[in-house]
This record gives C-alpha cells, sequence and structure tokens, in this order.
C-alpha cells in the first residue's frame, strides 16, 4: 500500500467516480455533489454506477439508475450492473487512454473495490511493465465499503494501486468534511434545486428526501482528497455549496 501523497493534474489525469447504490441511497446525493464538482471546478469524470462488492451484490437498488441518467445524462455513466464484463472493459479502455497520454488515474471510491480489482488487472494484461501502485492512486473512506469487497479484490487494490485510505467521511474531527444531516432543512436544498443541476438534484431528494430523512455526499470527500481541498477550504455542507454551487 502507497502513501498516498500528491493530487490530481486535471491537465492530464482521469477522475473516475465509483458508485456502488447498494442498499443505502445517500449514492444518489452523492452524485449529483460530484457533478457540481465536476462542472465548477471543470473536469469529465468517468462515472460508473453499480460498483458493489460481492457480499452487497444483491442489495443493487436499480431504482437509481433513472436518478444517474438525469445527472449525469443517458449514457453519460456506465452501468456495471447491467453488464459487469463489459463496464470493466469499457473503463480499462478509457483509463488505458489515460495512460498512454502519461496521464494518472484517480479513483474515487464510493462502493467496494471488486470492480477497480478488475480494471486494474486488465490492463496489467494489456500494458506489459505498467506501474499501476505509482499510475492509479484509489481513495476510499469507508470501513463499510471494504468490509463489503470480496477480500481478495481489496488486497488486490491494496498491493496495486497508490491505496490512499481517508477518515469516515461523516465530519467528526476525522480529518474529513462533514456533508452528512439528518432531516436537513437549510439553505443548500433550494440552491440546489435552483442551479444547473436542478433536475439531478430533484431526482435525488425525490428518491432520498433530505427533510424527511437524511442530506447525505459524504461519499464525495474521495474527490475532496482527490483535488487537495481540505477541511480548512470545504469543511461542511454549506462550504461545499459557497465553493461549488453559487
Amino acid at each position: 500500500m502507497a502513501n498516498g501523497s500528491g493530487t490530481v493534474d486535471l491537465g492530464r489525469d482521469l477522475i473516475s467516480l465509483h458508485y456502488d447504490h447498494a442498499p443505502d441511497r445517500d449514492d444518489t446525493h452523492a452524485a449529483a455533489a460530484g457533478k457540481e464538482v465536476a462542472t465548477s471546478v471543470g473536469f469529465a469524470p468517468w462515472v460508473i454506477g453499480g460498483a458493489y462488492g460481492a457480499d452487497n451484490k444483491n442489495s443493487y437498488q436499480s431504482r437509481t439508475e433513472p436518478i444517474m441518467d438525469a445527472i449525469w445524462g443517458p449514457g453519460g455513466w456506465v452501468k456495471a450492473d447491467a453488464d459487469w464484463n463489459d463496464a470493466v472493459g469499457r473503463t480499462a479502455d478509457r483509463w488505458e487512454r489515460t495512460l498512454n497520454a502519461c496521464g494518472d488515474i484517480w479513483i474515487a471510491e464510493g462502493g467496494q473495490s471488486d470492480l477497480s480489482a478488475d480494471v486494474v488487472r486488465e490492463l496489467k494484461s494489456r500494458m506489459s511493465g505498467l506501474d499501476t501502485e505509482r499510475r492509479i492512486h484509489l481513495v476510499q473512506h469507508s470501513n463499510w465499503n471494504e468490509q463489503k469487497a470480496l477480500d481478495a479484490d481489496l488486497d488486490y487494490v491494496k498491493r496495486n494501486t497508490d491505496y490512499i485510505r481517508i477518515g469516515d467521511g461523516n465530519g467528526g474531527g476525522n480529518g474529513t468534511a462533514d456533508f452528512n444531516d439528518q432531516d436537513y432543512d437549510g439553505p443548500f436544498i433550494p440552491t440546489a434545486l435552483n442551479g444547473g443541476n436542478a433536475a439531478g438534484w430533484r431526482a435525488a431528494f425525490d428518491y432520498y428526501p433530505p427533510r424527511t430523512e437524511r442530506l447525505d455526499f459524504s461519499d464525495t470527500v474521495e474527490l475532496m482528497r482527490i483535488l487537495g481541498i481540505g477541511t480548512d477550504q470545504v469543511n461542511d455542507i454549506e462550504d461545499f455549496a459557497d465553493r461549488f454551487m453559487r
């Protein structure tokens, strides 16, 4: 496991956003937040839904697919649940183009690492001499995600990528921003529903209502780490809106 130094070079690197949608509903909020960051900062990520693990595959929520379409556009993201091998192949193709152009891969692992492991295996079979420990960076924030991954796959990415483990993603002084608030009824909601990604947020909020349940885009802390944005700059929900949505 590497130490995880450095941050992304947006001029040449590729950010790959992975969401499991199995079973928690918060990934829809995280996907909408990820779109806000990509639009604000100005990069085009590779996006995968259904990046689940061996232990939570059967809890995949297919109801999230129209929401991902509303956020990223139909065809703007990869449906791993529909065809795992196709998702691995297409992702390997996209990563390979970046690697061949001297860019690195940065994975915001908003789920388990089973799919990431398969993609790295595929790239190693294609690209002789590829130093995946130096060129492929994987950021993970969740004990639960690690526990639900296939043990062999988790071990594989830890040994074969620059595996960067950060705090839980729900604040509380653990070094990551707090993007998680139960029964939230603050100014973030109208900001989201009146911005450029309003249709995506509306679909996500209909599915997982922030006022009666929770506003939770905690999986976005991986993206903050990749971009080098610390809690001194963005520490909570309102900071996020000020930085990326206004």
